[in-house]
């Protein structure tokens, strides 16, 4: 003990500053009620406060993976109450279209961002059942490297109108074929009887067209 002692006091013993662990970010609704407005305003995006007009969002979780596994978003004022509703989703093109893009100058990954009056409802998919569909330009990356990474790389942007729509993904486990480049909400069923009915709410009151914000999950650290 003494021993001990007199090694502290002459400075021979050593310690090792462990840092805490970094805690993830889980994105659940709580969350995004009381944070949601603040990440629009450190961003100096528009949030819309109108009675039941919808601010409808993804947050990108992770790339490099073939799985739903980000949101799509909306929340909206009801009766003075901030509500959020959250969709499991991708924001990133299956492996599918990564091996084999649809175009010579490759896949579509949409960049983060908000762009204003960019969507309205229309038809998807060779059946052209109701979705939001992109009518205005958006910047996207081009992945033309053919591996199973999602490459977000500043010098291949491409904008235009790429037609990255927000439509759903039957229920699909993996993304695979739902998407090439398209905001894809998992489930059929909740994109049919939940997020399509607010759109439709809000375009009735608010006209046909509306915003898309495209955030990270480090947006709400």
């Amino acid at each position: 003990m003494f021993k001990l002692l007199r090694k502290f006091k002459e400075g021979y013993i050593k310690f090792r500053v462990v840092p805490d662990p970094v805690k993830p970010i889980i994105i659940t609704k709580d969350l995004l009620i009381n944070k949601i407005q603040d990440v629009y305003k450190d961003k100096e995006y528009k949030f819309f406060s109108g009675d039941t007009s919808i601010n409808v969002f993804a947050i990108r979780c992770t790339t490099g993976t073939d799985m739903f596994d980000d949101y799509v978003g909306v929340a909206y004022f009801s009766g003075g109450h901030l509500e959020v509703d959250l969709y499991p989703a991708t924001t990133e093109p299956g492996r599918h279209w990564l091996l084999n893009p649809l175009r010579a100058t490759g896949c579509a990954i949409m960049k983060e961002g908000q762009y204003l009056g960019s969507y309205a409802i229309g038809g998807h998919g060779k059946s052209k059942y109701p979705a939001l569909r992109q009518i205005k330009a958006i910047p996207v990356y081009r992945d033309n490297n053919l591996d199973n990474n999602h490459d977000l790389d500043e010098s291949t942007l491409d904008t235009g109108i790429h037609y990255t729509n927000i439509h759903h993904g039957y229920g699909a486990t993996l993304v695979r074929k739902n998407s090439a480049g398209c905001i894809v909400i998992q489930s059929k069923d909740r994109f049919n009887n939940e997020f399509m009915p607010l759109v439709r709410r809000s375009a009735e009151i608010y006209g046909n067209s509306f915003t898309f914000t495209l955030l990270n999950i480090n947006d709400f650290k």
